[in-house]
C-alpha cells in the first residue's frame, strides 16, 4: 500500500510505504526512512480545516519515544493551492490502522482533538462570538452597519466549518475495525461508519 502526498511548502514529496510491520518515507532523495508500527503508541484521526483548505484531515501516529509523524489527505502544489488525494489517503489510512491493529497491539485509536484543546476551542470560539456582537452593537450604534453587514457575513461563510470542526472533533476512542465516519473524508463509492458508532 502506498500513498503519494505533501504536506506544505516546508516538506519535500514523499511517498509513504506499507511493508509489513514497517512504515517508510521515501522522498527520493536517498534510502526511505523507516518507522516500525511497533513502536507506535497512538494513533489519531482529526479534521483540521484551514481558510485555504477547509476539508482537510490528518492521521498523526504518535511513538513510543515521543516523535509524531503527520499524513494529510491533500497534496500541496502552492500558495493557497491543494490537490485533494482523500480516495487515496481513505485507503492508505484504513491500511494503516489494519497494520496497527495487528502489530502494535497497545496502541491507542483516537478520534477528535484532546478533551483539553476541544474546551480551550469551545469556550475560545464563545468568547469570539461574544466579542463580534458586541462590536456589532457598537458599529450599528455608531451608523456603520455596511461594517456590521461584512462581518456578518464572514460568520456565515465560516460557520459550517465551525460546526463541523466541533462535531466531528470530539474527543473519543475507536476500534480498528470501526473508523468512525466523520473522522475521515467522504469519498463516493466508499463505505464509513456511521459517526454515532464508537
Amino acid at each position: 500500500m502506498r500513498y503519494a502526498t505533501r504536506n506544505h511548502a516546508f516538506t519535500s514529496a514523499c511517498t509513504w510505504v506499507l511493508e509489513g510491520d514497517r512504515l517508510l518515507r521515501d522522498d527520493g532523495a536517498g534510502p526511505p526512512h523507516v518507522f516500525s508500527l511497533r513502536e507506535v503508541v497512538r494513533c489519531t484521526l482529526d479534521f483540521r480545516p484551514t481558510r485555504a483548505d477547509r476539508n482537510c484531515f490528518r492521521c498523526r501516529l504518535t511513538f513510543r519515544n515521543a516523535m509524531r509523524i503527520e499524513i494529510l489527505n491533500r497534496t500541496w502544489k502552492g500558495p493557497m493551492n491543494f490537490a485533494d488525494t482523500s480516495a487515496d489517503y481513505v485507503a492508505f489510512v484504513r491500511a494503516l490502522v489494519a497494520a496497527l491493529a495487528v502489530h502494535a497491539p497497545q496502541c491507542d485509536f483516537r478520534a477528535g482533538t484532546s478533551w483539553l484543546h476541544y474546551v480551550i476551542n469551545l469556550l475560545a470560539t464563545a468568547f469570539i462570538g461574544v466579542c463580534l456582537f458586541a462590536i456589532g452593537l457598537l458599529l450599528a450604534k455608531v451608523g456603520l452597519t455596511w461594517m456590521v453587514a461584512i462581518k456578518i457575513f464572514f460568520v456565515l461563510f465560516y460557520l459550517p466549518a465551525l460546526f463541523l470542526w466541533v462535531g466531528r472533533n470530539r474527543p473519543r476512542l475507536f476500534s480498528p475495525g470501526t473508523i468512525p465516519g466523520d473522522i475521515l473524508p467522504a469519498v463516493s463509492g466508499t463505505k464509513t461508519t456511521p459517526p454515532n458508532q464508537p
